[in-house]
């Protein structure tokens, strides 16, 4: 996608999610969107402020119908998210009220937008790269504090900044050998030699320090996957429930009640646990109970963490 393509293409989306709500967010990105709010949007004194919230009312200019009242900000390029003219609109929530807005605004000129659009806009603009973009998406599904604030503070470059400084670190230790290799009548002196041997291997080691950091990042952003195993009824279930606070898996005396697998997260002191709640195992007989072992085994092998639950009085 160029920027050619970009600035032809107007786009349009509801911003928060659909249902029952006090507010809805449309945005408006591209070429279009100025003249776009100028048609539909109406104020006493007519006129839109950069980056000022206007109210006023929304209105089908073909039969000047009233669609709802609202408030309205414009933000031009470059100074928006998107790199491009902005618009949103601030209106009343619900299912029908922000489709109506929506569809008057496709009929005049924008397009409803790709799911992840406007940060692709934003990235291919250069208002930020693509670990800020990722960081965008993190954000919006984190479901810990630990993993807000690591999205947060790798939106705000923190990754970025530190990928540099590897690549300038070895951009200079390339430089420095490139030097040495174009005088190749010389010989080289051992302590330069010993120096870009020392800075070799320290970056190296942060590299590999760095990289290290990856798993850790992984438990914080995804959580771990965490199997719940054991014999019929040794207490999984039960386990379950305790954890979540809530009687969310079937608790019953009869061996093999649970035959599928319920997977559940619940917060340990920051950190997400993807509990999977799996069949008992043991030899079964019953059809239906040999493919809940099979596939208990199956969670086994993708679990990253497992408990296992033992009865006591055996």
């Amino acid at each position: 996608m160029n920027k050619d393509y970009l600035s032809a293409n107007t786009i349009a989306a509801i911003s928060t999610p659909e249902g029952e709500g006090g507010i809805a967010v449309i945005r408006i990105s591209g070429q279009k969107s100025i003249e776009i709010i100028n048609k539909i949007f109406t104020t006493k004194t007519n006129q839109i402020e950069e980056r000022k919230l206007i109210y006023g009312k929304i209105c089908d200019p073909d039969n000047n119908n009233q669609i709802d009242t609202v408030l309205a900000v414009i933000m031009k390029a470059p100074n928006s998210y998107t790199g491009e003219d902005v618009v949103e609109i601030y209106s009343h929530g619900g299912h029908i009220l922000p489709k109506k807005i929506l569809q008057l605004i496709n009929d005049y000129g924008a397009r409803v937008a790709e799911p992840g659009e406007f940060t692709k806009r934003a990235f291919l603009n250069g208002k930020m790269d693509l670990t800020q973009a990722e960081a965008v998406v993190n954000i919006i599904s984190a479901q810990s504090e630990s993993s807000l604030i690591q999205s947060e503070m790798q939106l705000n470059g923190t990754l970025s900044n530190k990928i540099n400084s590897f690549k300038d670190k070895i951009l200079d230790l390339y430089a420095e050998i490139e030097a040495q290799i174009d005088f190749p009548e010389e010989d080289i002196n051992p302590i330069v030699k010993n120096k870009l041997k020392k800075k070799s291997r320290l970056i190296l080691k942060n590299l590999k320090n760095f990289i290290d950091t990856y798993n850790t990042g992984k438990i914080i952003k995804n959580g771990v996957y965490t199997a719940i195993v054991g014999k019929p009824n040794v207490g999984k279930s039960s386990l379950l429930n305790l954890l979540l606070k809530e009687d969310r898996a079937i608790v019953s005396a009869i061996p093999g009640t649970t035959r599928d697998f319920i997977e559940e997260r619940v917060n340990i002191n920051g950190i997400i646990l993807r509990l999977i709640d799996t069949a008992g195992i043991r030899l079964a007989s019953d059809g239906i109970e040999k493919l809940g072992v099979e596939l208990a085994f199956s969670k086994i092998r993708q679990s990253e963490f497992i408990i296992m639950v033992l009865d006591g009085s055996r």
